[in-house]
């Protein structure tokens, strides 16, 4: 809604935009659980560039749900630069504090969205 985009532009970030089912979901982390055990390791560390190499995580990033709420605040010329899942399991001591993620990318103008 023109009020979302609004809200986008002036807080920088939108919450509780309805993207994909609860059944689309447990498949999303059933694939994603299958390809951990597969290899033996968390999917933080082969999950970079996620959409050009696993079709569960291409399937996530081009979501139509998606990507149109995407175009609505930013236009229609979208680029998916990379699509991860980054993993906090339970009861781990990792911590992420607050941050933009865009500010990593070396991307200029740093107008991207993280979704």
């Amino acid at each position: 809604t023109e009020k979302q985009v609004h809200k986008f532009d002036d807080d920088g970030f939108l919450i509780g935009l309805p993207a994909i089912s609860a059944e689309e979901a447990r498949q999303f982390r059933a694939e994603l659980e299958a390809a951990e055990a597969d290899r033996g390791e968390s999917s933080n560390a082969f999950l970079l560039e996620g959409h050009t190499r696993w079709p569960f995580m291409h399937k996530l990033a081009t979501s139509p749900a998606i990507l149109d709420a995407v175009e609505d605040l930013i236009g229609p010329n979208l680029l998916i630069w990379d699509a991860q899942a980054f993993v906090k399991e339970p009861r781990t001591p990792s911590f992420v504090s607050w941050h933009q993620d865009t500010n990593y990318w070396g991307l200029d103008p740093d107008d991207g969205i993280v979704t």
